[in-house]
């Protein structure tokens, strides 16, 4: 597959409590050494779970997410020939592993990492060598947006995820399913459902994650 979906973050100002929640609850696993002045990382062996600190400036709640690819040229070379409005950018040497940022046409934001230049540690790292398994895991990143039809083409153009198209179950709606072809466990879906009201135009949840078993 040419992209993989890698991790979620959220921000919180209790990050170590929430990281403790995930924990017990999802029986998410966390990173052997716990930087608990940067974030708490968490993975279910196939996605991680990043929370971050909530500092100035930022919004509580669901953040990024972040994408593992196969060749972040032709990403870039893709995002500058059908999408314009888009782009990424290189991010400090600091940041090993995430070494691109990227929006989509709605400015939602998202790491890139290129697998072959694997910086990966901790869960990440175990994750990469085939993880593990277990009953409880992340399904679904959610990406709400006003114009699902643009978001939809940019992540199969971009990322080469396929669309699976279903009945919505919302009145009038229409949905799609996007996947880059892993089955759960372990695969990677997005859920794509138009027709939900909003001022001034039509809302849509797109959603990126793994169907169940």
């Amino acid at each position: 597959m040419f992209a993989q979906i890698n991790h979620m973050a959220m921000v919180s100002s209790n990050y170590p409590l929430l990281g403790k929640f995930y924990q017990a609850i999802f029986g998410l696993k966390t990173a052997d050494e716990a930087r608990s002045d940067a974030s708490i990382r968490l993975g279910d062996g196939y996605v991680g779970l990043n929370i971050l600190p909530k500092r100035d400036g930022y919004v509580g709640g669901l953040d990024h997410f972040g994408m593992v690819v196969e060749d972040v040229g032709a990403v870039l070379e893709r995002m500058q020939r059908k999408h314009p409005g888009t782009n990424i950018v290189k991010r400090p040497s600091s940041r090993p592993f995430a070494a691109y940022s990227g929006h989509d046409p709605d400015g939602n934001v998202f790491d890139l990492a290129q697998k072959r230049d694997d910086g990966r540690s901790d869960i990440y790292a175990e994750q990469a060598k085939g993880g593990w398994k277990q009953d409880r895991y992340l399904n679904k990143f959610a990406i709400r947006t006003m114009n699902a039809d643009d978001c939809a083409e940019f992540y199969r153009d971009v990322f080469e995820l396929e669309p699976v198209n279903r009945k919505s179950a919302a009145p009038g709606g229409v949905a799609a399913d996007l996947t880059n072809g892993r089955s759960a466990p372990g695969g990677v879906a997005a859920d794509q459902t138009i027709g939900r009201s909003a001022p001034g135009g039509v809302a849509a949840d797109q959603t990126i994650g793994r169907s169940a078993p």
